[in-house]
């Protein structure tokens, strides 16, 4: 069952008056849903995309169930200060094993403002790299980038709960145009909020045959569902062959691979040269991206892209979500 929120929940949380939360949700500014009772109830990732959008503070913590933001200090849970965590921080916490920080900093990071994609990039690639270095120099190495490895994922899969799940295509729901809570200044829309839509894209993707990172293939999902897609994370080790009946039953609009570990080139070519080609008969557009990834790959066939980080990721996705007329989007089957 989905976890929901009481008018007094989030207002508590926020600092307000519950009087004033349900005078917003009765104006539209934020979704409620109703009980049999008639009550008014709010899902966490509504709860969170208000506190973004508005760009408030979470003064109360454990009213929204996310008491381990008490593991950041109240300088840093101030939405203006929240984006400070650098990479090395978040890798001393990693190494350190803080499981409950991490996930502390990077949800206050991202109830800040920042977007997964940003996060991606920044704090956790910059620790995930210097914590792999460790292989080559410490005995211990090995243990400690397998568990900060599983920690981040734990947090990043936690952050990806929040986002907004978009709705089956075949029952879509137009999510209104929010606008700024009374006597508050109009802060602009978060950059993830997806556009309204008749139908909702979909994704697939995962790490290729021989693969075996976790990581970099949830990131890019929790990316795509944050810019408005139904992302299907395939995880590592995913033959082509896998991949091929997963577009076959899905019909995705984008599908992303990413590549950590090395292979031969002319095996690489071969085995994304054959993906691309049942693409191109489907007309669906590849993004590639990972560590192992060849800058100067060839980019020769229209619809193969190469994405060196999650924010361009982002972006491309944006841009073919923009390009559609409503007609040719992807749906469930």
């Amino acid at each position: 069952m989905e976890h929901t929120l009481t008018p007094r929940q989030l207002a508590q949380a926020i600092g307000v008056s519950e009087s004033s939360l349900k005078r917003w949700a009765d104006q539209g500014l934020i979704q409620v849903s109703r009980t049999p009772g008639k009550h008014r109830r709010i899902t966490l990732p509504e709860a969170v995309r208000f506190v973004r959008q508005h760009q408030l503070a979470v003064l109360h913590p454990a009213a929204l169930g996310m008491a381990e933001l008490a593991h950041v200090s109240k300088h840093a849970a101030n939405p203006a200060h929240s984006s400070y965590l650098t990479g090395d921080e978040l890798a001393d916490l990693l190494l350190a094993g803080e499981s409950l920080r991490v996930r502390a900093y990077l949800l206050n990071g991202y109830l800040g403002g920042r977007s997964v994609a940003s996060l991606a990039d920044g704090p956790i690639r910059a620790a995930m790299e210097r914590i792999g270095k460790l292989w080559e120099h410490e005995p211990a190495g090995i243990f400690l980038e397998h568990r900060a490895t599983e920690i981040c994922l734990t947090a990043v899969s936690f952050l990806r709960a929040l986002l907004p799940v978009p709705h089956h295509p075949l029952t879509p729901a137009i999510r209104p145009q929010f606008g700024s809570p009374p006597d508050s200044p109009s802060p602009s829309p978060a950059p993830s909020t997806p556009a309204p839509s008749a139908t909702i894209p979909i994704a697939v993707g995962g790490a290729p045959a021989n693969d075996p990172y976790l990581l970099p293939s949830l990131l890019a999902a929790a990316t795509l569902q944050e810019v408005g897609y139904h992302s299907v994370n395939l995880g590592p080790q995913t033959p082509t062959s896998a991949l091929e009946q997963a577009i076959i039953a899905l019909s995705p609009r984008l599908v992303w691979l990413s590549i950590s570990t090395l292979q031969t080139p002319a095996a690489r070519e071969r085995e994304l040269g054959e993906l691309v080609t049942f693409l191109e008969r489907r007309q669906t557009p590849l993004v590639i991206g990972g560590r192992a990834l060849a800058h100067n790959f060839p980019n020769a066939q229209a619809n193969l892209h190469v994405a060196g980080t999650m924010t361009e990721l982002a972006a491309y996705a944006r841009g073919l979500r923009a390009s559609d007329d409503g007609g040719t989007q992807a749906t469930l089957t």
